[in-house]
């Protein structure tokens, strides 16, 4: 199955995999993260090093 990367913004993350050499769908749901901005801010930068606006985006609003 390859599913549309909008439908899973705040419940799942794409990650590349380079020793599979493909994109990985990670559970990451937006729910399970801390409501103080700065310790959620930490655990997403901690998840992925870089983020698009689109990708970050379900997750700080």
């Amino acid at each position: 199955i390859q599913p549309k990367e909008k439908y899973l913004n705040g419940i799942a993350l794409i990650i590349w995999n380079s020793k599979k050499g493909r994109k990985d769908v990670v559970s990451f749901p937006e729910s399970n993260l801390p409501e103080n901005i700065n310790e959620r801010f930490a655990q997403l930068f901690k998840v992925k090093e870089k983020w698009t606006v689109d990708e970050i985006a379900p997750y700080i609003s």
